[in-house]
């Protein structure tokens, strides 16, 4: 077994200029995946192409792995069984709603806009570039939990996300604090 110590800075949180070994080890990580990539994070905010907003390239990554996988099932005629699986609360932990919360609301656009909205630049996007079934290659989720009441209602609420973990392959595991967002 071997471990590695990685960290993620930025001027806001050390004014030591931006050291960035956690992004790097996500995507060298995901890069080398062979079989799957199962991440559940806080936040999902990346990029797959250049942005002026976004810096990190957790999406892209992802984005060329599973385009790399796509090209490699047509030249071989063989059905991939490569999957990525992203876990992610249904809506950010801010308070109040996002009606009200306008951090909350930026933070669900920058999410949209990094898997399924931006103008042809999000991640399944791209990926519809290449295949009309991105869908078999990456999905993402939220958790609800329910029970029924005395009352026989049933109730339901969302089971907040608040780790931040990726298993590559049952070969690798990135565990911390640092979240998919800048």
């Amino acid at each position: 077994c071997t471990c590695q110590v990685v960290r993620s800075i930025d001027k806001w949180s050390g004014d030591l200029g931006n050291e960035r070994s956690i992004e790097e080890a996500y995507v060298r990580l995901i890069q080398g995946a062979q079989h799957y990539v199962h991440i559940e994070n806080q936040f999902f905010v990346s990029a797959c192409e250049g942005s002026d907003e976004v810096e990190n390239r957790v999406t892209k990554a992802i984005k060329d792995r599973i385009i790399q996988e796509i090209n490699n099932e047509k030249r071989n005629k063989v059905s991939s069984k490569f999957r990525v699986v992203v876990i992610l609360p249904l809506l950010p932990g801010l308070p109040g709603s996002p009606q009200v919360n306008a951090s909350k609301r930026m933070l669900l656009h920058l999410q949209y806009q990094t898997i399924c909205r931006n103008n042809g630049a999000s991640l399944l996007e791209k990926l519809r570039e290449v295949t009309d079934t991105p869908e078999k290659y990456i999905g993402f989720y939220g958790l609800r939990q329910w029970g029924r009441m005395p009352d026989h209602l049933v109730r339901q609420e969302q089971i907040y996300i608040h780790g931040k973990l990726m298993i590559v392959d049952d070969r690798h595991i990135l565990c911390g604090s640092a979240n998919i967002n800048d």
